[in-house]
């Protein structure tokens, strides 16, 4: 095989649209989302028009409330950080939509086992389908928050082993510090000779 030689100017214009394909698709990713909210959020106006009486409820209006609390979540984002309020407002919305994603899962299972007909539209059936997604991802989020915890302990775990492994091997290293102090302290066969001619000189 011969060698390829790649442009830098290729690789960079490669690599711009790459990611401005991947931003074009997460663009068309949110309009498509916001685009159906607001299909449902139509929807649940016209059950209400409609006087479509086994749909109405606090459920109905509690997903209701949250549709549009979702549509207008960058305003509120904005508006709260002037205040300095952004993370309060983004706690209570994200318990908010975790309550969303448990009551609007109730809400279409009341529908379904009512047989709640007036109800039945394919904006109902996208309400399901989205409902469905985000149950997924907040398995998914919690399946990862549990993995990073464990990971964590795994490394704290393991940053307080090692000075354990440095005391255990102490013990270890004593006996042999001991023998080289011994053999230190023991004098030579050479020093003893020049010990006994200084000595026999001396007399």
């Amino acid at each position: 095989m011969g060698l390829s030689i790649v442009d830098p100017k290729m690789s960079m214009e490669m690599s711009s649209r790459g990611y401005g394909g991947l931003l074009a698709f997460l663009m068309l990713l949110v309009i498509t989302i916001y685009g159906l909210n607001i299909w449902i959020l139509t929807y649940m106006f016209k059950l209400e028009k409609n006087k479509c009486q086994c749909s109405l409820g606090w459920k109905h209006r509690f997903v209701q409330v949250m549709l549009f609390v979702i549509l207008l979540q960058p305003i509120l984002f904005t508006v709260a950080d002037k205040f300095n309020m952004g993370n309060i407002v983004r706690g209570i919305i994200s318990i908010a939509s975790i309550a969303y994603v448990v009551i609007a899962f109730m809400y279409i299972k009341e529908l379904e086992d009512t047989k709640c007909y007036c109800s039945d539209s394919p904006a109902r059936t996208t309400l399901k389908v989205l409902n469905y997604i985000n149950i997924a991802l907040i398995v998914i989020l919690i399946v990862a928050f549990i993995f990073a915890i464990k990971m964590l302990a795994k490394v704290m775990k393991d940053s307080h082993k090692a000075p354990a492994l440095s005391i255990e091997r102490a013990p270890l290293l004593a006996p042999a510090r001991a023998t080289n102090d011994i053999i230190q302290s023991i004098p030579s066969k050479s020093s003893k000779k020049i010990k006994r001619k200084s000595n026999s000189k001396s007399k």
